[in-house]
């Protein structure tokens, strides 16, 4: 029996793993694909993708492999062999997630840049200050968005604001480092000269929590009905 609920939580964990990372990434490019086809500079730099991709994704997916089994484990059916990971809700998760992502972190660079006719011929002229807080907004944003696709795979059907949200400590301690970390790459001025970002303002923080609600407040809606078996449970 312990091997069994052992199995379960590891490959509960293999899927919690790759549907974050595929969700994260699909935001990241979704990101770099608005801002080309609408002949905007790009929203995010090389160096922006890969501290996002091996510092603050890192730590959060590693700590998703060492997630608690939820309580229910044991009481549900065996899942069938052939059974893909990729199943037709999961998909679903990681296109609209990444969708969300891409979608609401490029509206903040467009807004940042003072809202520019789009998809005109040639690259819209900005002011080098303008863009580097625009891409500041963004790259911040991009990461707190993937904070909270840390927490919501973490349960299929268990609210965040439920008991679970503390039930894996190092999820809670490699968000917060995660934080701290993007918070010295904004306000420290040596590193924010190597990452080409600058601090933002009491307003852009106000923005980008407005977008954090908001994926907050869907992801509460569909799991509320998940867990009354009106929509297929993603896990």
């Amino acid at each position: 029996v312990n091997a069994i609920e052992e199995g379960r939580r590891i490959y509960d964990n293999i899927k919690k793993f790759i549907l974050y990372m595929l969700a994260s990434n699909t935001g990241e490019v979704l990101i770099l694909l608005l801002g080309i086809l609408a002949g905007l500079e790009l929203p995010l730099l090389a160096i922006q993708l890969l501290w996002i991709n091996l510092v603050t994704d890192g730590l959060p997916a590693l700590a998703l492999g060492v997630d608690p089994p939820d309580r229910d484990i044991m009481n549900r059916n065996p899942r069938p062999p052939s059974e893909s990971i990729l199943t037709r809700p999961n998909t679903f998760f990681i296109l609209f997630t990444g969708m969300y992502v891409g979608l609401a972190s490029f509206v903040l660079f467009w807004w940042k840049l003072g809202f520019p006719a789009l998809f005109t011929p040639g690259k819209v002229a900005v002011s080098e200050e303008t863009l580097i807080l625009a891409r500041s907004v963004t790259f911040t944003a991009a990461i707190l968005l993937q904070k909270v696709i840390a927490l919501a795979v973490r349960s299929p059907k268990n609210s965040l604001l439920s008991a679970e949200f503390f039930r894996n400590k190092w999820l809670l301690i490699a968000i917060i480092i995660s934080l701290i970390l993007q918070l010295i790459v904004l306000y420290v001025p040596a590193v924010a000269a190597i990452f080409r970002v600058t601090g933002i303002e009491l307003i852009d923080w106000v923005a980008i929590s407005i977008t954090l609600a908001i994926f907050f407040i869907i992801t509460e809606i569909y799991k509320f009905f998940a867990r009354r078996g009106y929509l297929p449970v993603i896990h």
